[in-house]
């Protein structure tokens, strides 16, 4: 029987006792993932004291559930990031992910438990089109000093079927984490600023005559002066109502530990995503160990089914062999591999897979960041940081560009009660 539940979740955790008392305080942060955990823990090193509510357990929503991929760009396409925003501002953008990766990467430091290790990235290109796009990205990519290779024949770099028209490696700058032993850890550091409560789901958030927020459990309140969302609940309400959101499912597993000489000819050290005309993906690359991870994207129009995939064991089986048949397609070594573990989860992203970091146009003590595509725990923790900036007024100059870039364009009122 195939495994249900995210490999990076699965080990024990104690969770924080859930909110039992009515408290004021300036900040209150809604959500305990990556976002959520990075803005507390950056008004923690700046002295903040705040109080963090997650409806479940920190890290156990798309944070535990993702890839596990710290990527500082949406992948394959740094092209359309220079044709909305520029040259300058992509490589502002990508700059400051890699910083990002860099500061993950210190914080990980003496915690192999955190399983932080660089690696490289292969984009492989399913038709000659494909492949003619990859050939730009890679010029384009070369001309601003990122780290790439075009490789015409992907099946002799990494064993990939020979049915790809072409590939693109990024050199430097990738890399992958257990995000949810990460996001924990952070949430531990950041104890002595920040009130954490656990199993805490907001019901109602309602604004005061005031202007403060009072954001109301089953039981209790908290009433705060500045409120920062970071759920996952609010970006897919946004989605439904915004048309510049699409909501995206994703199914990830883990194939069973491999022969070390398959991996040698493999070369699966490189993460590799599959791209092609549709909007589903492939990802494939190392977990630990002689363990793979493969993850697909799947298309909006089923996601009425996506529930499935976790509640029933026959589609969850067939799920796996569905993952297991495209995995052999693009490597056929793996044909006779076999899936021990599935996983999956749902989240918002903007159609350009650019997110929304910011105060909110009509309530400025409304800040949030949302809207993540493909590259969510970079921008998530960077998301975090930089609106602990906004609180603080200590926004650095590239704080303020990005910003720019990014903040919301329309005012929120989707959750808000008055």
């Amino acid at each position: 029987m195939v495994k249900i539940g995210s490999y990076w979740l699965d080990y024990a955790y104690s969770p924080r006792s859930p909110l039992k008392k009515n408290i004021k305080t300036d900040v209150a942060i809604i959500g305990g993932g990556i976002t959520g955990v990075s803005a507390a823990f950056h008004l923690a090193s700046r002295g903040i004291e705040c109080v963090l509510l997650e409806k479940s357990t920190i890290g156990s929503g798309s944070t535990g559930n993702s890839e596990g991929n710290l990527v500082p760009l949406p992948l394959g396409r740094f092209r359309e990031l220079v044709e909305k925003v520029g040259r300058k501002n992509a490589l502002d953008i990508y700059n400051a992910s890699v910083s990002v990766i860099r500061e993950m990467a210190n914080l990980s430091k003496g915690r192999p438990d955190l399983s932080f290790h660089y690696t490289k990235k292969f984009v492989l290109a399913t038709t000659r089109a494909q492949a003619g796009l990859l050939k730009k990205e890679f010029k384009l990519t070369k001309a601003c000093n990122i780290k790439s290779r075009f490789i015409p024949v992907p099946h002799k770099v990494i064993g990939a079927s020979k049915t790809f028209y072409g590939g693109l490696i990024y050199e430097s700058n990738f890399a992958r984490i257990n995000p949810a032993r990460f996001v924990r850890e952070l949430a531990t550091r950041s104890e002595k600023s920040v009130k954490i409560f656990e199993n805490t789901p907001v019901k109602v958030i309602r604004r005061l005559k005031d202007g403060r927020f009072e954001l109301s459990s089953s039981t209790h309140r908290v009433v705060c002066n500045t409120l920062i969302a970071a759920t996952e609940t609010f970006s897919s309400e946004i989605a439904l109502k915004d048309k510049n959101f699409k909501s995206i499912g994703v199914v990830a597993a883990i194939a069973e530990p491999l022969d070390k000489n398959v991996l040698r000819k493999l070369k699966i050290d490189i993460n590799t995503r599959v791209i092609d005309t549709s909007e589903n993906y492939a990802a494939i690359g190392p977990i630990s160990g002689n363990k793979i991870s493969v993850t697909y994207e799947i298309r909006p129009k089923f996601l009425s089914a996506f529930r499935h995939i976790v509640e029933f064991p026959i589609i969850r089986n067939i799920a796996a062999y569905v993952v297991k048949h495209g995995l052999a397609k693009v490597f056929p070594l793996l044909e006779k591999s076999r899936i021990d573990r599935i996983w999956g989860c749902k989240y918002a992203s903007t159609k350009d897979m650019m997110p929304i970091i910011g105060r909110d146009p009509k309530n400025s003590n409304f800040l949030y960041s949302i809207g993540y595509g493909d590259h969510g725990l970079v921008f998530g923790f960077l998301g975090g940081k930089m609106l602990s900036e906004v609180y603080t007024k200590t926004q650095s100059r590239r704080t303020k560009k990005l910003l720019s870039l990014l903040k919301p364009k329309n005012g929120r009122n989707l959750t808000l009660k008055t």
